[in-house]
Protein backbone atom coordinates (compact mmCIF):
# COMPACT_ATOMS: atom_id res chain seq x y z
CA UNK A 1 0.00 0.00 0.00
CA UNK A 2 1.24 3.48 -0.89
CA UNK A 3 -0.13 6.64 0.70
CA UNK A 4 0.66 10.24 -0.24
CA UNK A 5 0.37 13.06 2.28
CA UNK A 6 0.81 16.73 1.43
CA UNK A 7 0.35 19.73 3.67
CA UNK A 8 0.63 23.50 4.07
CA UNK A 9 -0.15 24.66 0.54
CA UNK A 10 -0.71 28.24 1.71
CA UNK A 11 -2.27 29.47 -1.52
CA UNK A 12 0.78 28.60 -3.65
CA UNK A 13 -0.77 27.32 -6.87
CA UNK A 14 2.50 26.87 -8.78
CA UNK A 15 3.98 24.68 -6.06
CA UNK A 16 0.79 22.64 -5.84
CA UNK A 17 0.71 22.12 -9.62
CA UNK A 18 4.29 20.86 -9.55
CA UNK A 19 3.60 18.48 -6.66
CA UNK A 20 0.46 17.06 -8.26
CA UNK A 21 2.37 16.47 -11.51
CA UNK A 22 5.08 14.64 -9.58
CA UNK A 23 2.48 12.51 -7.80
CA UNK A 24 0.95 11.53 -11.13
CA UNK A 25 4.38 10.56 -12.52
CA UNK A 26 5.94 8.88 -9.50
CA UNK A 27 3.52 7.94 -6.75
CA UNK A 28 0.48 5.97 -7.99
CA UNK A 29 -0.98 6.19 -4.46
CA UNK A 30 -3.77 4.11 -3.00
CA UNK A 31 -4.82 7.05 -0.82
CA UNK A 32 -4.08 10.78 -0.61
CA UNK A 33 -4.33 13.02 2.46
CA UNK A 34 -4.03 16.80 2.68
CA UNK A 35 -3.02 17.97 6.14
CA UNK A 36 -4.39 21.50 6.23
CA UNK A 37 -3.38 25.15 5.78
CA UNK A 38 -4.78 25.33 2.27
CA UNK A 39 -5.09 29.00 1.36
CA UNK A 40 -3.77 31.58 3.81
CA UNK A 41 -0.72 33.72 2.90
CA UNK A 42 -0.48 32.91 -0.82
CA UNK A 43 -1.47 35.31 -3.61
CA UNK A 44 -4.11 33.00 -5.17
CA UNK A 45 -6.07 31.33 -2.37
CA UNK A 46 -9.22 30.56 -4.37
CA UNK A 47 -7.26 29.00 -7.22
CA UNK A 48 -5.22 26.88 -4.81
CA UNK A 49 -8.33 25.65 -3.05
CA UNK A 50 -10.06 24.85 -6.34
CA UNK A 51 -7.04 22.86 -7.53
CA UNK A 52 -6.57 20.85 -4.35
CA UNK A 53 -10.27 19.99 -4.34
CA UNK A 54 -9.85 18.32 -7.75
CA UNK A 55 -7.67 15.56 -6.23
CA UNK A 56 -9.83 12.50 -6.63
CA UNK A 57 -10.53 10.73 -3.35
CA UNK A 58 -8.39 13.08 -1.27
CA UNK A 59 -9.08 13.22 2.46
CA UNK A 60 -8.50 16.54 4.20
CA UNK A 61 -7.84 17.81 7.70
CA UNK A 62 -8.01 21.30 9.16
CA UNK A 63 -4.95 23.44 9.83
CA UNK A 64 -4.49 26.36 12.19
CA UNK A 65 -4.52 28.80 9.28
CA UNK A 66 -7.80 27.29 8.08
CA UNK A 67 -9.15 27.87 11.57
CA UNK A 68 -8.14 31.55 11.40
CA UNK A 69 -10.31 31.86 8.28
CA UNK A 70 -13.22 30.04 9.92
CA UNK A 71 -12.95 32.32 12.95
CA UNK A 72 -12.63 35.37 10.68
CA UNK A 73 -9.81 36.64 12.85
CA UNK A 74 -9.19 40.37 12.42
CA UNK A 75 -6.30 40.55 9.97
CA UNK A 76 -5.82 42.05 6.53
CA UNK A 77 -4.31 38.74 5.40
CA UNK A 78 -7.31 36.73 6.60
CA UNK A 79 -9.70 39.23 5.04
CA UNK A 80 -7.80 39.02 1.75
CA UNK A 81 -8.55 35.28 1.64
CA UNK A 82 -12.17 35.55 2.78
CA UNK A 83 -12.89 38.17 0.09
CA UNK A 84 -11.75 35.73 -2.58
CA UNK A 85 -13.42 32.53 -1.42
CA UNK A 86 -16.94 31.69 -2.55
CA UNK A 87 -19.67 30.55 -0.19
CA UNK A 88 -18.99 27.01 -1.33
CA UNK A 89 -15.28 27.44 -0.63
CA UNK A 90 -16.02 28.71 2.88
CA UNK A 91 -18.38 25.82 3.53
CA UNK A 92 -15.66 23.39 2.46
CA UNK A 93 -13.10 24.96 4.81
CA UNK A 94 -15.56 25.08 7.69
CA UNK A 95 -16.30 21.36 7.27
CA UNK A 96 -12.66 20.26 7.44
CA UNK A 97 -12.20 17.63 10.18
CA UNK A 98 -9.47 17.70 12.81
CA UNK A 99 -7.99 14.30 11.89
CA UNK A 100 -8.16 11.39 9.45
CA UNK A 101 -7.17 7.76 10.00
CA UNK A 102 -6.38 4.82 7.77
CA UNK A 103 -5.95 1.21 8.91
CA UNK A 104 -3.95 -1.41 7.00
CA UNK A 105 -3.69 -4.76 8.73
CA UNK A 106 -1.87 -4.32 12.01
CA UNK A 107 -0.75 -0.81 11.08
CA UNK A 108 -2.58 2.48 11.33
CA UNK A 109 -1.87 5.98 10.01
CA UNK A 110 -3.15 9.11 11.77
CA UNK A 111 -3.04 12.38 9.81
CA UNK A 112 -3.35 15.66 11.69
CA UNK A 113 -2.10 19.18 11.07
CA UNK A 114 0.19 19.96 14.02
CA UNK A 115 -0.26 17.17 16.56
CA UNK A 116 -3.07 14.84 17.75
CA UNK A 117 -4.35 17.31 20.38
CA UNK A 118 -4.49 20.82 18.88
CA UNK A 119 -3.80 22.92 15.79
CA UNK A 120 -0.99 25.08 17.17
CA UNK A 121 1.63 23.19 19.19
CA UNK A 122 4.53 22.24 16.90
CA UNK A 123 6.44 19.00 17.09
CA UNK A 124 10.08 19.59 16.16
CA UNK A 125 13.08 17.32 15.64
CA UNK A 126 14.54 18.56 18.91
CA UNK A 127 11.36 18.75 21.01
CA UNK A 128 11.93 16.75 24.18
CA UNK A 129 10.06 13.49 24.51
CA UNK A 130 8.44 14.68 27.74
CA UNK A 131 6.66 17.42 25.76
CA UNK A 132 5.58 15.08 22.97
CA UNK A 133 4.21 12.12 24.92
CA UNK A 134 1.19 14.05 26.34
CA UNK A 135 0.26 14.92 22.74
CA UNK A 136 0.21 11.21 21.86
CA UNK A 137 -1.97 10.01 24.72
CA UNK A 138 -4.78 7.83 23.41
CA UNK A 139 -3.31 7.57 19.90
CA UNK A 140 -3.66 4.00 18.61
CA UNK A 141 -1.92 4.62 15.27
CA UNK A 142 1.71 3.55 14.98
CA UNK A 143 2.45 6.30 12.43
CA UNK A 144 1.46 9.96 12.88
CA UNK A 145 1.82 12.30 9.89
CA UNK A 146 1.52 16.08 10.22
CA UNK A 147 2.68 19.39 8.76
CA UNK A 148 2.65 22.79 10.49
CA UNK A 149 6.39 23.07 11.18
CA UNK A 150 7.35 23.23 7.48
CA UNK A 151 10.58 21.23 8.02
CA UNK A 152 10.70 17.57 6.87
CA UNK A 153 11.82 15.04 9.45
CA UNK A 154 11.05 11.62 10.86
CA UNK A 155 11.60 10.59 14.47
CA UNK A 156 10.56 7.82 16.79
CA UNK A 157 9.09 8.53 20.22
CA UNK A 158 8.09 5.52 22.31
CA UNK A 159 6.09 3.18 20.06
CA UNK A 160 5.15 5.94 17.60
CA UNK A 161 6.80 7.04 14.39
CA UNK A 162 6.31 10.75 13.77
CA UNK A 163 6.68 12.23 10.29
CA UNK A 164 6.54 15.93 9.51
CA UNK A 165 5.38 16.23 5.91
CA UNK A 166 6.74 19.78 5.70
CA UNK A 167 5.13 22.15 3.19
CA UNK A 168 4.08 22.30 -0.43
CA UNK A 169 3.80 26.07 -0.52
CA UNK A 170 6.34 27.31 2.02
CA UNK A 171 9.12 24.88 3.04
CA UNK A 172 11.33 26.51 5.65
CA UNK A 173 14.58 24.57 5.79
CA UNK A 174 16.35 26.62 3.14
CA UNK A 175 15.48 24.37 0.18
CA UNK A 176 13.33 26.21 -2.33
CA UNK A 177 11.56 23.08 -3.58
CA UNK A 178 8.07 22.01 -2.54
CA UNK A 179 7.84 18.95 -0.30
CA UNK A 180 5.38 16.10 0.09
CA UNK A 181 5.69 12.58 1.50
CA UNK A 182 5.01 9.01 0.36
CA UNK A 183 4.33 6.25 2.86
CA UNK A 184 4.75 2.70 1.59
CA UNK A 185 3.71 -0.17 3.80
CA UNK A 186 5.59 -3.42 3.25
CA UNK A 187 6.61 -6.51 5.17
CA UNK A 188 9.45 -4.60 6.85
CA UNK A 189 7.16 -1.80 8.03
CA UNK A 190 6.64 1.76 6.87
CA UNK A 191 8.93 3.26 4.26
CA UNK A 192 8.80 7.06 4.35
CA UNK A 193 10.05 9.18 1.49
CA UNK A 194 10.04 12.98 1.43
CA UNK A 195 10.00 14.11 -2.18
CA UNK A 196 11.34 17.51 -3.21
CA UNK A 197 9.75 19.10 -6.27
CA UNK A 198 11.15 22.16 -8.02
CA UNK A 199 8.82 24.88 -9.28
CA UNK A 200 9.17 28.40 -10.61
CA UNK A 201 9.44 30.59 -7.51
CA UNK A 202 9.62 33.75 -9.61
CA UNK A 203 6.26 32.89 -11.15
CA UNK A 204 4.71 32.98 -7.69
CA UNK A 205 6.26 36.11 -6.19
CA UNK A 206 5.19 38.70 -8.85
CA UNK A 207 1.41 38.14 -8.44
CA UNK A 208 1.44 39.48 -4.86
CA UNK A 209 1.23 43.21 -5.82
CA UNK A 210 -1.28 42.90 -8.72
CA UNK A 211 -3.81 41.03 -6.60
CA UNK A 212 -3.60 43.58 -3.80
CA UNK A 213 -2.02 41.29 -1.22
CA UNK A 214 -1.16 43.06 2.09
CA UNK A 215 2.53 43.86 2.65
CA UNK A 216 3.42 42.59 -0.79
CA UNK A 217 7.15 43.31 -0.67
CA UNK A 218 7.57 41.39 2.55
CA UNK A 219 5.62 38.36 1.31
CA UNK A 220 7.35 38.15 -2.08
CA UNK A 221 10.76 38.60 -0.47
CA UNK A 222 10.04 35.82 2.01
CA UNK A 223 8.99 33.50 -0.78
CA UNK A 224 12.24 34.12 -2.67
CA UNK A 225 14.33 33.81 0.49
CA UNK A 226 12.42 30.74 1.64
CA UNK A 227 12.45 31.71 5.30
CA UNK A 228 9.64 32.87 7.53
CA UNK A 229 9.61 36.64 7.38
CA UNK A 230 9.67 39.38 9.96
CA UNK A 231 11.05 37.17 12.77
CA UNK A 232 7.52 35.87 12.95
CA UNK A 233 7.74 34.13 16.29
CA UNK A 234 10.15 32.82 18.87
CA UNK A 235 11.57 29.37 18.22
CA UNK A 236 9.69 27.65 21.01
CA UNK A 237 8.30 24.17 21.53
CA UNK A 238 5.26 25.56 23.33
CA UNK A 239 2.02 26.82 21.89
CA UNK A 240 1.88 30.57 21.61
CA UNK A 241 -0.93 32.05 23.72
CA UNK A 242 -3.92 33.10 21.70
CA UNK A 243 -4.85 36.73 22.15
CA UNK A 244 -8.21 36.50 20.40
CA UNK A 245 -6.78 38.40 17.44
CA UNK A 246 -4.79 37.06 14.52
CA UNK A 247 -1.29 38.48 14.32
CA UNK A 248 0.39 38.96 10.93
CA UNK A 249 3.70 37.66 12.23
CA UNK A 250 1.96 34.32 12.92
CA UNK A 251 0.28 33.92 9.58
CA UNK A 252 2.61 31.11 8.51
CA UNK A 253 1.99 28.90 11.50
CA UNK A 254 3.86 30.87 14.16
CA UNK A 255 7.23 29.32 13.52
CA UNK A 256 10.66 30.39 12.30
CA UNK A 257 13.57 28.14 11.43
CA UNK A 258 17.07 28.93 10.25
CA UNK A 259 18.57 25.62 9.23
CA UNK A 260 21.55 25.13 6.89
CA UNK A 261 20.58 24.40 3.33
CA UNK A 262 20.26 20.60 2.98
CA UNK A 263 21.89 18.59 0.19
CA UNK A 264 20.05 18.94 -3.11
CA UNK A 265 18.87 15.34 -3.27
CA UNK A 266 15.57 14.48 -4.87
CA UNK A 267 14.39 12.14 -2.17
CA UNK A 268 15.07 10.64 1.18
CA UNK A 269 13.84 7.33 2.44
CA UNK A 270 14.07 5.14 5.48
CA UNK A 271 12.72 1.77 6.50
CA UNK A 272 11.06 1.79 9.89
CA UNK A 273 11.12 -1.57 11.67
CA UNK A 274 9.75 -1.94 15.21
CA UNK A 275 11.62 0.47 17.52
CA UNK A 276 14.76 -0.81 19.20
CA UNK A 277 15.22 2.23 21.43
CA UNK A 278 12.94 4.66 23.17
CA UNK A 279 13.58 7.56 20.83
CA UNK A 280 15.49 8.35 17.69
CA UNK A 281 15.14 10.98 14.96
CA UNK A 282 16.67 12.50 11.87
CA UNK A 283 15.82 15.29 9.47
CA UNK A 284 17.08 16.81 6.26
CA UNK A 285 17.81 14.71 3.18
CA UNK A 286 20.12 11.89 4.27
CA UNK A 287 20.85 8.73 2.34
CA UNK A 288 18.55 5.80 3.20
CA UNK A 289 18.92 5.03 6.89
CA UNK A 290 17.40 2.47 9.21
CA UNK A 291 16.25 3.43 12.68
Amino acid sequence: MRIVVLSDIHGNVKALEAVLADIRREAAPDAIFVAGDLTLVGPRPAEALALVRTIEGARFVRGNCDQYIIDREPSDVVQFVIDRLSDDDMAFVEALPFAQQLSAGQHELLVVHANPKDLETPIKPETHESQILPLLEGVSADLVAFGHYHVPFVRRVGRWTLADIASVGKPCDGDTRAVYAMFTLGAAGWQIEHRRVAFDVEAVAPPFPPVGFPNTGQRAGALRGWRFYNDMAQDTAHRLPRTGAFRDERDLCSLKRDRPRPPQQNWRSTWLPPPTSNESWFHGDPAPTSI
